[in-house]
């Protein structure tokens, strides 16, 4: 289940004010429970899950810094892009080379096994429950 929260914002296009909808915070989930999931899903052993996800962290990372694009099924996929800075010859390029390069990111593109099932009509998508107030007596402890 995914909430939502209704927050006033600035309008992108005018100055306007609007309400609009918003992800609530969500938990995370660590690596630790995904392998509890995936243990009670299979007959595979908690150990063997482990080292499976420890050896795919790694392989994606080596991949990822080797400039090659990982596709992961269903999951997506994750790709290295750049940003750099702009000179005005391609002989200052050559010559600055690597040193021209502001920032290198990791990109995901989900697939469209995951655009077609993680929709608004596929999931549960609520308003995040209001606070409960507690009311405080004449001792001052609340109840």
């Amino acid at each position: 289940m995914i909430y939502y929260k209704i927050q006033k914002k600035a309008s992108p296009k005018d100055d306007s004010k609007k309400y609009y909808l918003q992800m609530s915070k969500a938990k995370h989930v660590s690596l630790e429970e995904i392998v509890k999931r995936v243990e009670k899903r299979s007959t595979v052993s908690r150990g063997d899950v482990m080292n499976v996800l420890d050896a795919l962290q790694f392989e994606v990372i080596e991949c990822l810094r080797n400039g090659d694009t990982v596709r992961l099924g269903d999951l997506g996929t994750f790709y290295t892009t750049m940003s750099s800075q702009g000179v005005a010859t391609e002989e200052e390029a050559k010559k600055k080379n690597v040193n021209l390069i502001k920032k290198l990111n990791v990109r995901y593109l989900r697939s469209k096994a995951m655009s077609e099932e993680v929709t608004p009509q596929k999931i549960t998508i609520q308003r995040q429950p209001e606070p409960k107030e507690t009311t405080t007596d004449a001792t001052g402890s609340g109840d």
